[in-house]
């Protein structure tokens, strides 16, 4: 239940944001609870614009990211909205667009992200482990596939559609994320 009120929310928040044209993009070819602090609790609000991540280097990653385990080959990361400096957000969707797997990226500093934490709240969960020796957060609800990973100056959530979820979990996720160059992501 957690999992859909989190996804109407982001939905809500990009409608708000408004639309434009899908870009599409061809293929390229429950951890244990810590004490650590809020994801991005070493992110410093409110930073300049130069510091912000470029949308462009988001994209770029963003766009070079595997097939999702499970997910058709042929398929392609699409891009819904248009990105802005420090925020991108992509969708794997098979050729008869039919979503798999949502990846937001984003640099938590971003003025709406400060401003805003119920729109952006998942960029201040609490870990609840490491992946890739970065800071994993997981929603409270079991059943939810969704991860949230920071990486340098950058946040990673992670969502499944629905139907893909019934075959692609948590640890699918986790797994999805570990194939990501992270090391790459946190020097952007």
């Amino acid at each position: 239940m957690l999992r859909r009120t989190v996804a109407v929310l982001f939905a809500t928040a990009v409608l708000a944001a408004g639309c434009s044209e899908p870009a599409v993009h061809p293929d390229p070819a429950a951890p244990a609870p810590s004490s650590a602090a809020p994801v991005a609790s070493s992110i410093a609000p409110g930073a300049a614009p130069a510091d912000i991540v470029k949308q462009a280097d988001l994209q770029a990653f963003a766009f070079a990211m595997p097939v999702p385990k499970g997910a058709p080959a042929g398929g392609a990361w699409t891009e819904p909205l248009a990105g802005d400096e420090g925020n991108e957000f992509v969708n794997y969707l098979d050729k008869s667009k039919k979503g798999y797997l949502t990846v937001r990226l984003l640099d938590c500093r971003i003025p709406a992200a400060q401003s805003n934490n119920k729109s952006y709240g998942w960029c201040f969960l609490t870990p609840k482990g490491k992946l890739k020796g970065y800071p994993l957060a997981v929603f409270d609800d079991p059943t939810s596939p969704v991860r949230v990973v920071t990486a340098g100056h950058v946040t990673v959530f992670v969502d499944v559609w629905v139907g893909f979820d019934e075959t692609f979990k948590g640890p699918d996720v986790e797994a999805f994320i570990s194939s990501l160059d992270l090391d790459k992501l946190a020097k952007l």
